[in-house]
Order: structure tokens, then sequence, then C-alpha cells
């Protein structure tokens, strides 16, 4: 840290990290760097760097290519060069604590990003127009931190090659989408926890799309019936909203589903019965990272990996939260809605699944038999129903159970004998 003398060497790439998570509070930046002007990689992360600025390190290395500063300790309001750095494909500056609005133009310094991440800082204002302006984008993500208004309708127009779009945890508002838009390579998109009104017609064209979460919004009114031309979802998460109507029967065509979130949207009717013909396989990979990624070394692309997975998604059954991992989510999740009528057997077709959860609804009838068959599942939740009969004894067979949560119904009759019971 405190090496006075002028280095002899010049360096191409720097990786740099701390042997823990949180890296050492208050540490300085080695002053060796202030020497180095050949750089075209740079990691530098999870040390926790102070400083209100890393403009030296950019400006003193013009042929960059990707620069990673996350989980650092850098403040201040975020500064850009006096002259273009064209070359950066790849910044991520996330989890530091910058603050202020996003330069608007970050698209003149920056105009060969793919890759920009920006996620847990400060940062305020609105998303700026001018990042429409980079069509080399292939990942964005700017989530967790304080920005509000709409999404420019330059984003959806000029980043037509955008793969992966992450603006979750803000306040922005409006259409979730423009209503007009090129973003028709988007393969994930987090939009949860914001205020978003409105699901345009124009998200049908996303049909590569594999992750969808717009969770924790106020979306109201019916879902859009042209769901299913998003023919290659594998996650859907749609919870937390105020729509209304039924589950749509055109969800059943999306045969590539993994997971689907619908609680607490106050939906009602019955379960379609042709929710059991899909296979609900548990994922093999992790999904929505851009194609690019996999040029990184692979100490940055396990970081990657890590933001794409971790606290994605959460599936709640008896007050038990479960963060699932990208590669094992299988999971239906209709809690806390206004369903009715009898639970379709063929839910039981669904060896694959890992967690069903029914309960705070109006389900009647009995326990289907056809449950035995949830060869998979570890946590089956139907509690707060109106179900009556007995607990079908088959169920002892389903030995990869974790919870069991029947309560609160008119079940009667004996307890079933076996290692779960």
């Amino acid at each position: 840290e405190f090496q006075a003398s002028v280095p002899s060497f010049q360096l191409d790439d720097i990786s740099l990290s701390s042997t823990g998570r949180h890296g050492n509070n208050n540490a300085v930046v080695p002053k060796f760097l202030y020497h180095q002007h050949s750089l075209t990689s740079i990691y530098l992360g999870d040390i926790r760097f102070t400083g209100k600025s890393f403009l030296w390190l950019i400006e003193n290395n013009t042929e960059l290519l990707t620069l990673t500063l996350r989980n650092n300790s850098f403040t201040g309001p975020l500064q850009m060069p006096s002259n273009p750095i064209s070359k950066l494909s790849l910044m991520d500056i996330a989890s530091n604590h910058f603050s202020g609005n996003i330069p608007e133009d970050i698209a003149t310094s920056f105009p060969g990003l793919s890759t920009l991440i920006m996620s847990a800082n400060s940062f305020t204002g609105t998303i700026p127009s001018s990042l429409g302006d980079i069509a080399s984008f292939e990942y964005l993500d700017l989530s967790h931190n304080h920005l509000s208004g709409n999404i420019p309708n330059s984003l959806g127009m000029g980043c037509r090659y955008l793969q992966s779009l992450r603006l979750s945890n803000n306040s922005l508002q409006g259409s979730i989408l423009p209503a007009h838009h090129n973003l028709t390579e988007l393969i994930y998109l987090e939009l949860d926890v914001n205020n978003f009104t409105t699901i345009p017609n124009s998200l049908s064209a996303c049909s590569e799309l594999e992750i969808l979460d717009l969770s924790h919004n106020q979306l109201t009114g019916p879902i859009p019936k042209w769901f299913d031309n998003l023919s290659s979802l594998s996650i859907l998460l749609l919870n937390k909203n105020h729509f209304d109507g039924e589950i749509l029967s055109q969800f059943c065509n999306l045969s590539e589903l993994s997971l689907i979130d619908l609680s607490h949207t106050s939906l009602s009717g019955s379960i379609p019965p042709c929710l059991g013909n899909i296979t609900f396989r548990p994922l093999l990979q992790n999904l929505g990272l851009p194609r690019s990624i996999v040029v990184l070394p692979d100490d940055e692309l396990h970081t990657f990996q890590d933001i794409m997975v971790e606290e994605l998604i959460q599936s709640v059954t008896k007050s038990i939260t479960r963060v699932y991992r990208g590669y094992t989510i299988s999971a239906i999740e209709l809690s806390c809605n206004n369903f009715a009528g009898h639970i379709p057997p063929k839910i039981g077709k669904l060896f694959h699944l890992k967690s069903l959860n029914l309960s705070h609804n109006s389900f009647s009838g009995t326990i289907p038999i056809m449950f035995a068959n949830l060869m998979g599942t570890k946590s089956l939740n139907l509690s707060y129903n109106r179900l009556t009969g007995n607990i079908p004894s088959q169920l002892v067979r389903l030995n990869s159970l974790q919870v069991f949560n029947v309560s609160f119904n008119n079940l009667s009759g004996p307890i079933p004998e076996g290692p779960h019971f």
C-alpha cells in the first residue's frame, strides 16, 4: 500500500480479491497502480477499497477492456473520463457506495460496452436515455438503487442485442417495457420490487425469454392471454401483484417451465388440469447469463453466476423461506389467492416437482391419491383450504418430503403410518 517508488514493470492484467466475502475496511488502493498505463483487464473485488473516484484508473489505461470493482467502498458521484474509452466492454461497479444521478454522457464515454453492472449502490434520478445509444449492450444491471421514472423508449429501441436486463429493487413505474421495442433477444428480465402498473402487448415479442420476474409490483387486470408466446420461459414470477381473473389455460403451453409463482395475486377460479402436463424439470444450468460472459476468467464467471442466482427465487412454505439455486428449481407456488374447486389429480404426475404450495385458498374435495407419485417433492403445503377426507395412506411413499403441511382443513381419519408421519 505504501510503496513510494515507481515500479519497473507495466502490467497487462491484474486480479486481486479478498479471501473473504467482505474484505478489509478502509483498504487503500496500492500506489503502484497509479503508475500502470498498459492494463487491459482489472479485477479488484471484495476488498473494500475506499476513495471518491477511480477515474484516474480508467484515464491512465486507455486500452482497458474489462473493469471490475465490485464490493468495495468507493463513494460519491460517478465521474466520466475526459476522452472516450472505446474498447471497454465490461464495467462492474456493483456493491459500492456511489450516489447521485447516472451521468447522461456515460454512453459517449464508454460506447463499446456489452456489460454494465451498477447494482447495489445509491444512484438516484432516472435511467439515462443515452444508454439506448450503446448498441452493443448484452447485459445491463441497475438493480438495488433508488432510480425512478419510466424505462426510456431509447433503451428498448437501441439495445437490440440486450439479453439480460435487471432493474429490480428501484422505484420505477409505468409500463415494464416500451410499447415499441427491439428487445427480441432478451433471455432474462428482472423487474421485481418496483411500481410498474402495465404489462404491454410488446412483451409478447420477447419469445427468447427464459426468466421473467415481475413480482412485487402494482400490476393489475387480467394476465394477458398471449403469455404462451413466451414459449422458452423456465421461470415465471408474477407474485405480489393485483391481478384479477383466472389462471390461463395458455400457461399449459409453456412446456419449458420449471417454476411458476402466482402467489398473492388475487387470482380466482380453478387450476387448469392441463398444468399437470408440464414436466417441471429442475433447471440444469444457470439461465439468463449473456453468452459473451463465458469469455471471462473463471473467477469472474463465478462472480457473475453468483449474482444471477443468489436470492433469485424464494418459495415460502410453512413459514420457511427456501432459496433455490438456478440449477435445482422446480416448483409451483399458488398460495394466498382465491382459488377454489378440486385440486386436479394430474398434478400428481409431476414427479420432478420439488415444491408445491397451494395453501391459503379455498380448495375443496380430497387430497388426490395421485400425489403419491410426487417422489421428488421436498415441500408439500396444502394448509388453509377446505379439504376433506383422509390423508391418503399412499403418501408414505414420498421419501423426499421435508415439509408436509395440511393444517387448517377439514381432514379426518387416521394419520398414515410411515417415516414422515
